[in-house]
This record gives C-alpha cells, sequence and structure tokens, in this order.
C-alpha cells in the first residue's frame, strides 16, 4: 500500500450544541512510514468491524455533491488538499444539523494497492496509540 496524499483537519464540536468549527490544517500531512502505519491501522480496524469494504454515492448530487468534487479531483480540476478542505466544511455544515454529534480529526488519504486507487475518510478521536 502506498499512501498517495493525506491530510488531517479538525472539527470542534460538544455534544448536544448546534455550534461546530472547522479547523483547516494548513498544508497536506507528508508521507511517510508512520503514517502508512496509521492508515493501514486505520483500514484493518474498519474491516475487522463492518462487512462493508466500500461506500457508495448517491445519484443525487445536489444534496449529496462529495461524487461530484471526488470526480473534479480525479480529472485534475481540483487539488487533493482542496478537496479536503471543502470536505470539511461540508461536513461542519452537516454536524451542526446533528445535535448529538462530536468534532475530532478529519483524516483523508488517497492510496494505492495492487487493485487500484483508494480515498478514504475517517473521524479520528483524542486517543492513546497512533500519532500522525
Amino acid at each position: 500500500m502506498e499512501v498517495l496524499e493525506a491530510a488531517v483537519h479538525r472539527l470542534v464540536k460538544m455534544s448536544q450544541s448546534t455550534i461546530c468549527d472547522a479547523h483547516p490544517a494548513s498544508a497536506p500531512l507528508v508521507a511517510s512510514d508512520r503514517l502508512s502505519d496509521l492508515l493501514r491501522s486505520l483500514l484493518e480496524t474498519y474491516n475487522k468491524r463492518t462487512t462493508h469494504r466500500t461506500g457508495t454515492f448517491d445519484p443525487d448530487t445536489e444534496h449529496y455533491p462529495f461524487s461530484e468534487r471526488l470526480r473534479a479531483h480525479q480529472n485534475n480540476s481540483e487539488s487533493f488538499f482542496d478537496l479536503t478542505v471543502w470536505a470539511l466544511n461540508h461536513l461542519r455544515h452537516e454536524m451542526e444539523k446533528v445535535f448529538f454529534a462530536t468534532g475530532g480529526y478529519i483524516f483523508f488519504a488517497k492510496y494505492q494497492v495492487a487493485a487500484g486507487d483508494f480515498f478514504v475518510v475517517a473521524k479520528l478521536t483524542d486517543t492513546d496509540g497512533q500519532a500522525f
């Protein structure tokens, strides 16, 4: 597995609140062995907990615009980092509607394995363990 690009941003939101603040990083993460280890650990944890291996996109791109933005990135119309900042702000807007949602670090990575290129988005919380 090769990490092609990655970024981590932060959303600050307390449960039982409608206020959510987005804190985008100033730059993408630098590829490293620690970053690869973090992604590998994340994927292993996810694959142990679910039978679903990939997500799908709703065809309604007006209400669910992420697929169009990802396609723009794939067509080199938008940088990976700009896509992640847009996604962070879109997620912030959606989380403001969910009273019990909480914030955390939002991890974005584009990686490659023999089967092709993949894109992952995960919410990470502050706990002891992996560091990036």
